[in-house]
């Protein structure tokens, strides 16, 4: 979509061509699945559904003459069905990137849980190629119709008054800078897990906003980039405290899963000494121990890196950025009127 213009539109129409062009971007990767050594396949379709969904959110009111209530749901469960693969996705190509910093007694735990991780990466995907995109098929020919019509009201003096873009996007560029202002102050003062998270997400939502303005507003460009820096650290940040947590479980499930088939042995009419011996020799615990604290120290070192950069002074910077655009544009559409 060409960004050039929308500021110049009703909020009604230009909400609606920035929507499509999401739906466009998500249809376009679609029609990639088929392709597997399509390595971004995922990523892209995951992104523009939810770039889609983070649009029809922010602009629920300027949406909600023809947009329904059941499409946004149906938004919302085709975004998270695909989270599985993705944070597999995400888990595997971490691991691999470990692989150098075993050593080779440590990689018996490594190659189990990416064995493993590939068979779950195999079955996510096969779901989203059967279920997410036959409701994909069915969803977006109906939403697409929904977006491509808005009403307009007149008055009795045939007048018809269309709220502006810039009215509301500044309204909702105010609102967003002020609660990312508000989650970066939370998190400063904790590593809790969940509030730094809320802090990407309130990043990624500004982020989105300004995306298809970028080219309309001075120093739009530089603003998403300090944006997507942050986001992304944020991102790294809680893939690693997900990494930790989901090798942390593995090491349950390995030993488990050792102590059965060492019992099942044991069991045996003949016990096989040379077998018994082989198993008690693979053991998963002390890589996967180690997987998990390597996990833990990246995601130290990204809180101590948000920390210097963001989550002190860094960040006032940014927001008073945000906050001067906001009312800006808010001041163009009064100047408009």
């Amino acid at each position: 979509m060409e960004s050039a213009g929308l500021l110049t539109l009703c909020a009604a129409r230009a909400v609606r061509m920035i929507a499509l062009a999401q739906l466009d971007a998500a249809v376009a990767a679609y029609g990639r699945f088929d392709n597997p050594d399509d390595l971004e396949v995922l990523h892209d379709f995951r992104v523009a559904l939810r770039r889609l969904r983070s649009c029809m959110q922010a602009y629920q009111d300027a949406l909600s003459d023809t947009v329904s209530k059941k499409s946004r749901k149906q938004l919302r469960r085709l975004a998270r069905a695909t989270n599985e693969a993705r944070d597999v996705e995400v888990l595997i190509e971490w691991l691999r990137s470990q692989e150098h910093h075993l050593p080779a007694r440590q990689r018996i735990g490594w190659l189990w849980l990416l064995e493993r991780l590939e068979a779950r990466k195999a079955k996510a995907y096969d779901e989203i190629r059967a279920r997410v995109s036959k409701d994909f098929l069915r969803f977006e020919p109906k939403l697409r119709k929904q977006l491509q019509h808005y009403t307009v009201v007149y008055d009795l003096d045939g007048q018809a008054y269309e709220t502006p873009f810039t009215e509301i996007i500044g309204k909702h560029i105010k609102q967003h800078g002020k609660e990312m202002e508000r989650a970066l102050w939370r998190a400063a003062s904790s590593a809790d897990v969940q509030t730094l998270h809320n802090t990407r997400i309130q990043v990624k939502r500004l982020r989105y906003l300004l995306e298809p303005i970028q080219e309309e507003i001075k120093d739009g460009k530089q603003i998403i980039k300090q944006l997507k820096e942050l986001q992304d650290l944020l991102g790294d940040l809680h893939d690693a405290h997900l990494h930790a947590q989901e090798i942390a479980l593995a090491v349950e499930t390995a030993a488990a899963g050792r102590a059965r088939r060492l019992l099942e042995i044991e069991l045996e009419a003949e016990i096989d000494p040379a077998h018994l011996r082989a198993v008690q020799r693979r053991n998963e615990h002390a890589g996967l121990v180690a997987l998990t604290q390597l996990a833990k120290t990246r995601a130290e070192d990204l809180f101590a890196e948000i920390t210097t950069h963001y989550l002190d002074d860094g960040a006032q910077t940014l927001v008073r950025r945000v906050t001067r655009l906001g009312q800006g544009l808010l001041e163009k559409a009064r100047n408009d009127k």
